[in-house]
């Protein structure tokens, strides 16, 4: 008997088993008990005495912390309210009466709210970025081309250009006819001497800058156009022809 005894004093003096309260439906991370520091079998008369205590120092009006004093509010309003009370002791309890009616996403920690728009022009950047990327690397597959067809000089039936023709005639009025390497293999390849080929380059440099038809730049990606599209001002109406 005596052993009985001893083991149900032990009991009713264990501490309540502690909540999980990532929702902050009662005390969040905090046991409401400890923050008023009473008992889990505490009477209601001591859990108003004791609020009342606690009050006297640390209450707004008596110069206490406003932040630091709703913690002590909130505690006193769910252990001081006998139904709510009892609901946070079966959760405290039994945990998974907690999770089926709050929610089980207790671990989880979210990332604080980024505004959208900084999202969104995070979007088009990288966006524009990629854009970027594959008009220069089509415009590099075109030059490599034309550069081609400008060397053998390729005509129109086979495949040239009016563009390619005269960028030819311009390097071989600079450095003369151009003769390929002797055996078949280099024949086909078409080796050409490096005065030959700069010349080339440099007329191909020559035409880009006429025509401004030269290696992508930000500008030219989807995002300019929008935004030109976006600040452009409306074309002003003609002014209607006074009759006669």
């Amino acid at each position: 008997m005596r052993t009985s005894g001893a083991l149900l004093l032990a009991l009713a003096a264990a501490p309540a088993l502690a909540l999980k309260d990532p929702h902050n439906v009662f005390c969040g991370k905090v046991d409401c008990y400890k923050v008023l520091d009473v008992s889990s079998d505490a009477q209601q008369s001591t859990i108003r005495k004791r609020f009342r205590d606690l009050s006297v120092t640390l209450h707004p009006d008596k110069g206490g912390d406003e932040k630091e004093f709703v913690k002590y509010q909130r505690a006193y309003d769910i252990l001081s309210d006998p139904d709510k009370r009892e609901h946070y002791d079966a959760c405290a309890e039994d945990q998974g009466l907690y999770w089926e009616e709050y929610g089980h996403f207790y671990g989880t920690k979210f990332a604080p709210k980024s505004d959208v728009k900084f999202v969104l022009i995070g979007i088009l950047l990288v966006a524009a970025i990629a854009h970027l990327a594959h008009l220069k690397s089509s415009y590099r597959m075109s030059r490599d081309m034309f550069k081609e067809a400008a060397l053998a000089g390729t005509s129109l039936q086979a495949g040239g250009s009016v563009e390619t023709l005269e960028v030819h005639r311009k390097a071989l009025e600079k450095c003369g006819p151009q003769k390929k390497g002797k055996s078949k293999k280099a024949a086909k390849a078409g080796e050409y001497s490096p005065e030959f080929e700069a010349a080339v380059e440099e007329a191909i440099c020559e035409l880009e800058r006429e025509t401004g038809q030269g290696e992508p730049t930000f500008k030219d990606t989807f995002l300019f156009t929008i935004w030109g599209a976006m600040t452009a001002k409306p074309a002003e109406e003609e002014p209607e022809k006074k009759k006669k």
